[in-house]
Formats: C-alpha cells, structure tokens, sequence
C-alpha cells in the first residue's frame, strides 16, 4: 500500500496518516501489541508485532476491508520529499498498545525531538461541536498553503505573525469551517486595509466592529463560486484569530464570551511543556464531514483500498487525543 499525500498538507499529514493507519490494523479486544515505523530508501514501513491471542481476531479484520492477508507483513507508504525529511529525522518510532473493550491507548519514542520549542499549553475555549483540534507552533504555515490566499495576505501574515508562538487551530461543521488561535499575538490590524491586490481578483475588504470587537473580512471569489476563500482577521483577548468565514469569526467569539456550547482544549490543565496535541471528535451527533477528509487525505493521492480503509476507520472512532513531549508520545483512541 502506497500513499502519497499532496505537498501542502506537509508533516501534520504524515503524523495524521500513520495515527489513522494504526487505528485501521487494530482491533480494541486486543491484550498487548507493538507497531513500529521506520525509513528506508524514500519510503516509510510500518511492521507489527503481533500477539498469538490478536492474530485471530487482525485476519478476521483484513477479510472485513477486503485488505489482502499479506498486509500483516507490514506496508510502506511516500510523502513529498520536505515531509519525509522531517518523519525521517525522528524514525524510527516505536509504539506499545494496550487495549479495553472500546478503546486503545499507546505510548511510545521518537528517536528525536521534532521540536526544539516547549510550549506551555494555554487553555481555550472551543465549540462542543468541532472535530479536529490541534495545538501546536507554526500552524499558520499549513493554513497559509491549503487555502492558498492571495500573496497580499500571505506576506502581510509573514510579517506580523511569530511562527513558534503557541498555535491552536480547530475545524467544525460540513464545509469545514476553521479557526486558527496564535497566542499573545496583538496587532495592529488597520494594516490590512490597506493592503493591494490585483483588480482582476475581485477581493472585497470590510471592517466591522461588534461588541468592542474590530473584524477585518475578506471575501475572495473562487473559481468555483460555491467555495469561495474567505477570510476573518481579528484580535480577541491575547489571540490573533484568524477565521474561515465573517459567520465563523461570529461565531467563535461568541464561543469566547459565552461559553456556551463549547468544550476546553486542552482539557487537561497539568499538560505543561508540551510540543504537540492533536484532539480528534467524531460523535454521532456532528460526526466528521467527508470535507475535512478529503482536505487532509486527499482522494487523488490515495488506492481505493486506504481510501476505504480509513474512511471506515474514521467511523468507528468517537474520539481521539494524541500528546507530544519532547520526544515521548502518549495517546488514547475510543471506538464507538
């Protein structure tokens, strides 16, 4: 099995592709197993070891996904060549799993350090029904590609934001909707009033003030007019929030000041000094769009087989969290 995820979805892809493709070859009655992740020749290979009192139950989930039996050997898959550089430097990683009737927990090492930055995770507010959540520094960069802003906006970003400052960025709803969190990050906005692009574009720029709040809205026509690329800058508290929309802009601050409808992230205020949380939601109520999957898997790039694999995967998770310290990891899968 190959997969080979597009270039502008970079590391957080790779860490998100191996977190899935662990959740697909495991079964939540297992005792104890080991999965393992090296780099060789351009390529990553995942091999496991399995118990004699999971192998059972790992071919009965094979012939389930019509995944050939032969992938208990193990499977390699390719990323563009900068993400590879950089799960590269931290392979080999080794991972032990102890499995209850619905969930699966891990741990385990990377041989270094992925960030040279600890951060002390601040807590936030986020909606009740977002899906992923991900804190982290530099996350702006991965915005900045995926939806591919005109140059105005991305240099004025370049320029007034501090790339290892704490980053929270979180996705809801079917489109799907984003906000990005940058920590102590207060701006001056009126900046980007003044910001040129090219008529041909068609940009329209309004600033709006709510509630003691000044709201910087882009609305960027697309190709494809039902998708167009919005944009919400504004200041709130100690953040600069950027935001997908003048309604998800609205919306996450009224997350902020009411606290209603939302949840905590991180919801664990003795996390300190950590490098990386991923927090992964997916009830029955507001269960993850195929949107958002398709964004950080996309379908061009992956066989049949891992697009079904993991899209079924995903179903069967109801929530996910995976913590990075230095260069231990820990994480904890439950399974509807």
């Amino acid at each position: 099995m190959k997969l080979k995820p597009k270039k502008h979805l970079g590391f957080l892809v790779g860490i998100i592709t191996v977190s899935l493709l662990t959740t697909i070859f495991l079964l939540p009655d297992s005792n104890q197993s080991q999965i393992f992740l090296e780099s060789a020749n351009n390529q990553f290979k995942v091999s496991f070891d399995i118990t004699d009192s999971d192998h059972a139950n790992l071919l009965k989930l094979f012939n389930n996904l019509n995944i050939p039996k032969s992938t208990e050997q193990g499977f390699s898959f390719e990323l563009d060549s900068t993400s590879s550089a950089k799960l590269a430097y931290i392979s080999p990683i080794k991972s032990k799993l102890s499995f209850a009737p619905r969930s699966i927990s891990f741990n385990g090492n990377l041989s270094h350090e992925p960030f040279l930055s600890t951060f002390t995770s601040p807590t936030l507010n986020i909606p009740k029904n977002t899906n992923l959540a991900i804190f982290a520094p530099n996350l702006i960069d991965f915005v900045n590609a995926h939806y591919s802003y005109p140059l105005p906006i991305t240099d004025w970003l370049k320029e007034n934001v501090t790339q290892s400052s704490n980053q929270i960025l979180i996705f809801y709803g079917e489109s799907p909707n984003y906000a990005l969190f940058i920590q102590n990050e207060q701006n001056d906005l009126s900046s980007l009033k003044n910001l040129k692009f090219d008529q041909a574009l068609d940009i329209i720029y309004k600033e709006e003030t709510q509630q003691d709040i000044i709201y910087h809205f882009f609305n960027i026509p697309s190709e494809n007019d039902e998708n167009p690329k919005n944009l919400s800058v504004f200041n709130f508290n100690n953040w600069l929030v950027l935001a997908s929309s003048q309604e998800t802009a609205l919306f996450i601050t009224d997350v902020q000041k009411s606290r209603s409808d939302s949840i905590i992230f991180p919801n664990d205020k003795n996390l300190k000094n950590i490098n990386f949380m991923l927090y992964y939601n997916n009830p029955r109520d507001y269960q993850t769009s195929k949107n958002l999957l398709n964004m950080l898997l996309p379908n061009s790039d992956l066989t049949d087989t891992a697009q079904n694999s993991i899209a079924q995967a995903l179903e069967k998770i109801e929530n996910a969290i995976l913590i990075l310290k230095g260069n231990e990891f820990s994480g904890l899968i439950k399974v509807k």
